[in-house]
């Protein structure tokens, strides 16, 4: 049997983990402007746009699980780049 994600958080909550702890870091910002197609203020009024740049990050970074949000104190403008 496969040491899943959802048995190593189990685990971890149980106070017995066998390797380490899930990491589930809270990077909406960074992985809009890294992983994503399109620009920031854009990824940020979509939660389909969210969801995708934070699933593509978890994948190619390889951390357990990811909040799909953007920052809140994220103040949109006009990209140059």
């Amino acid at each position: 049997m496969a040491y899943t994600v959802i048995t190593r958080l189990e685990d971890v909550l149980e106070g017995v983990p066998k390797d380490r702890t899930p990491i589930g870091p809270l990077v909406g910002g960074w992985v809009s402007k890294n992983f994503s197609d399109f620009l920031v203020s854009k990824t940020a009024q979509g939660a389909q746009l969210i969801a995708k740049a934070q699933i593509r990050a978890m994948e190619i970074v390889g951390y357990n699980a990811f909040f799909a949000y953007a920052d809140a104190l994220y103040v949109p403008k006009e990209d140059t780049g």
